[in-house]
């Protein structure tokens, strides 16, 4: 018969011995906490997306509901600052994602023992940086690719226009802008006037709001425009703005003519409103300057409308008619049609490290790459989708 208490016995003994002689018990394995918090990150972000493409109404809501006040409460973090954080965070990236991957590697080289170490940490830091980034861009920007169209929510799709649409509504901005560009205030070197940068931002702040009540989501909270420090990486690159989804920022650029801010800004701050779409963000910005009743904020809006549907009409017209429309336009006009000042582009051209055609390429290419894999088959052509919109507006 087995002896159960001898058994113990016996048990109770070695155990002793085992502790007399300093033996331990072999340290149980601690659950890779990280490992299950960065799946649990990747999988949120996963499904996040498929959500978003397979159900337009769930983005709807998400733009609505969520992201609204995400941008309501985060984007007033980055405005405890007067720098750009997102553009710091680039920096960042940028110069110290390689320097981390060198130091690395001569680590692995000259200290053979702790490479499984330096491994861990290297690859524990970009996976955590790689779920920052996904999880950001997703929740702050790709969910909203996929949401209701403004021409889907406002307009008559169906509705087809004109070439002589199109040209009439072009020669209103013509009319327009040779009108306005003799009233608008200008400053000492024949810039239009927008006061200081503070109240420029104020006064983009006040138009988006003056067009909340058509659009309810513009409402909320605008944090202060921020301009970058890399204005002549972003002329090389013809960006007038930017909106950071990882710092929840609007940028823009700060070495164009003052023509191009109210427009730019209101640009950008729609995308902080949930409006991802470039096409879309330059329509609710043409609202929102010429119809917040200042003359220079008209003047902006108008002058992006004009390009953008010149452009568009000239694609459909003989080269009579367009020397007709062109010689329309007043010379201040056309000497405030410009993204930067001549000087600055001289500037560009002798002090830049890169050319500027290589930059605009690469800048071109990462944008069209972007939009096409959110689900915009046009890429970068969908910017010029805005005259369908300024259409829908003019003839409404």
């Amino acid at each position: 018969m087995y002896d159960f208490n001898k058994a113990a016995a016996d048990g109770r003994t070695t155990r002793m011995y085992t502790r007399m002689k300093g033996g331990r018990r072999p340290p149980e394995k601690k659950k890779p906490v990280q490992l299950i918090v960065l799946g649990i990150i990747f999988l949120f972000v996963i499904a996040l997306n498929v959500l978003a493409r397979l159900s337009t109404p769930f983005a709807d809501w998400y733009m609505l509901n969520i992201f609204g006040n995400i941008s309501d409460i985060f984007s007033r973090i980055p405005s405890l600052v007067d720098f750009s954080v997102g553009e710091v965070m680039i920096a960042v990236a940028v110069f110290g994602i390689p320097l981390m991957i060198v130091i690395l590697l001569v680590t692995l080289i000259f200290a053979a023992g702790k490479r499984r170490a330096v491994l861990k940490f290297g690859g524990s830091v970009l996976a955590w940086i790689l779920a920052f980034v996904a999880l950001t861009e997703t929740m702050n920007c790709f969910v909203m690719y996929q949401c209701t169209t403004i021409e889907e929510r406002y307009y008559d799709t169906s509705r087809g226009y004109t070439v002589d649409e199109l040209r009439n509504m072009v020669e209103f901005y013509i009319t327009e802008l040779n009108t306005l560009s003799a009233e608008v205030e200008r400053d000492g070197n024949g810039q239009i006037y927008l006061g200081t940068k503070e109240e420029l931002t104020a006064d983009c702040i006040s138009a988006m709001a003056n067009i909340s009540d058509t659009y309810p989501q513009l409402e909320g909270y605008y944090p202060e425009a921020k301009e970058l420090r890399s204005s002549m990486l972003m002329t090389q690159m013809n960006m007038g703005g930017v909106y950071f989804p990882f710092s929840l920022e609007a940028n823009y650029n700060g070495a164009m003519v003052n023509t191009k801010y109210p427009s730019t800004i209101c640009h950008e701050y729609t995308h902080l409103k949930g409006i991802i779409l470039e096409d879309e963000a330059n329509f609710i910005s043409f609202v929102a300057t010429t119809e917040y009743g200042d003359k220079e904020f008209a003047y902006s809006g108008y002058m992006m409308a004009f390009n953008y549907s010149y452009n568009e009409l000239a694609r459909y017209i003989p080269d009579e008619d367009k020397k007709e429309i062109l010689s329309k336009l007043a010379p201040q006009v056309w000497a405030d049609n410009k993204f930067v000042s001549d000087e600055y582009r001289q500037k560009i051209e002798k002090e830049a490290v890169l050319s500027t055609e290589k930059v605009e390429e690469a800048s071109d290419t990462f944008v069209d790459t972007n939009l096409k894999a959110n689900g915009v088959p046009d890429g970068i052509v969908s910017y010029t989708r805005v005259v369908e919109l300024l259409l829908h507006y003019y003839y409404k």
